[in-house]
């Protein structure tokens, strides 16, 4: 006989995995990243990486009116590519950015 044990996912992990984190770049390298959650309200770390894994930013946020909001303000930064993480140490959403 042959068993495998795995861990059933939790109805918050199935939540979670199904909110949608949105980047817009508003002006001069300034992005505002929201992510909409009115189910989960604990708090999330935003950070940004650049492609050599050097954290550039990193601060708390928290769930105002059902929205983690944050805005991004990366004028002296080098141009390029660079990583959005929104989330807690069990979660997050990446997604990548070009800085001009």
């Amino acid at each position: 006989y042959m068993v495998n044990i795995t861990a059933a996912a939790s109805t918050q992990d199935a939540y979670l995995n199904s909110l949608e984190m949105t980047v817009s770049s508003l002006d001069d390298n300034v992005f505002k990243v929201e992510l909409p959650s009115v189910e989960f309200n604990k708090t999330m770390v935003i950070t940004l990486h650049n492609m050599l894994g050097q954290k550039m930013v990193k601060n708390r946020v928290e769930n105002v009116n059902g929205s983690y909001d944050y805005t991004l303000n990366l004028n002296g930064l080098t141009s390029g590519v660079y990583l959005i993480r929104l989330g807690t140490s069990d979660f997050g959403k990446v997604q990548r950015i070009i800085v001009k």
